[in-house]
């Protein structure tokens, strides 16, 4: 009886390990980082493998130490789509910003570090006051109000103290 018990024994404990590695390793797997462009300053990262709606756009930003890019100012405009123009593909599509209406309906806002409503902005045709969130164009640099639902993929920024 003793061996049964033994044997029993040897065989459910390399199962009970197997289930932890199983286990450990989807754990893992939430943490990937997704392949991602990086300007050489390390200011901007364009996740170009990953589409994801805006709100999840967020998070993956944020495990990242990033936020979601805000465009507060034609400086940062120009920065935005000279970064966008030296990366080693062309996206055809809008990439999602911080920018939304979420908050307040009739007032689009940065929701990266500045938190400000748009002072500045480069929409093709006016946005409207449906619940949107902001994507530039990855070819054209035109802004859009989409979907906040819809999957598209992204750029983030490094945080910095707003001036």
């Amino acid at each position: 009886m003793k061996s049964i018990g033994l044997f029993c024994l040897l065989c459910v404990v390399p199962w009970a390990q197997a289930q932890d590695s199983n286990q450990s390793e989807s754990k893992e797997d939430e943490s990937v980082v997704p392949f991602a462009y990086t300007d050489d300053a390390g200011t901007y990262t364009l996740f170009n493998d990953l589409r994801v709606s805006w709100f999840r756009a967020q998070e993956i930003c944020v495990k990242q130490k990033l936020t979601l890019v805000s465009i507060p100012d034609a400086t940062t405009y120009q920065a935005i789509s000279d970064f966008l123009l030296k990366a080693p593909f062309t996206i055809n599509e809008p990439l999602w910003t911080s920018g939304s209406n979420l908050a307040n309906g009739k007032q689009f806002s940065w929701f990266g570090i500045y938190g400000e409503a748009f002072s500045y902005n480069k929409f093709a045709k006016n946005p409207g006051t449906a619940p949107r969130c902001v994507g530039i164009h990855g070819f054209s640099y035109i802004w859009t109000a989409e979907n906040c639902s819809t999957n598209r993929y992204f750029i983030c920024e490094k945080p910095t103290c707003p001036e």
